[in-house]
C-alpha cells in the first residue's frame, strides 16, 4: 500500500502558491498522519467572494492534495 499522506510543509506550499496566501496556519487534525488538516488561508483572491466561492477556490487549487487526503 503506497503512502498517501499529505504533508503540513507541502499543503502549505500549495496554498501559498496557487492562492496567492499572505498568511496560512495550518492544524494536523489526524495525530501527525496528514489525513485530516484545519486550515486558515488569508490571500488576496479571496476578496468580494462570498465563503461558497471561497471554499470553491481552495477546493480547485487543492484537487490533488485532496483527493490524496481522502484516499
Amino acid at each position: 500500500m503506497e503512502n498517501t499522506a499529505v504533508s503540513e510543509a507541502a499543503l502549505r506550499a500549495s496554498i501559498v502558491e496557487r492562492l496567492n496566501a499572505i498568511h496560512v496556519d495550518i492544524t494536523d487534525m489526524s495525530g501527525g498522519c496528514g489525513q485530516a488538516f484545519s486550515t486558515l488561508i488569508v490571500s488576496p483572491d479571496f476578496a468580494g467572494k462570498n465563503s461558497l466561492k471561497r471554499h470553491r477556490l481552495v477546493n480547485s487549487a487543492l484537487k490533488e492534495e485532496i483527493a490524496a487526503i481522502h484516499a
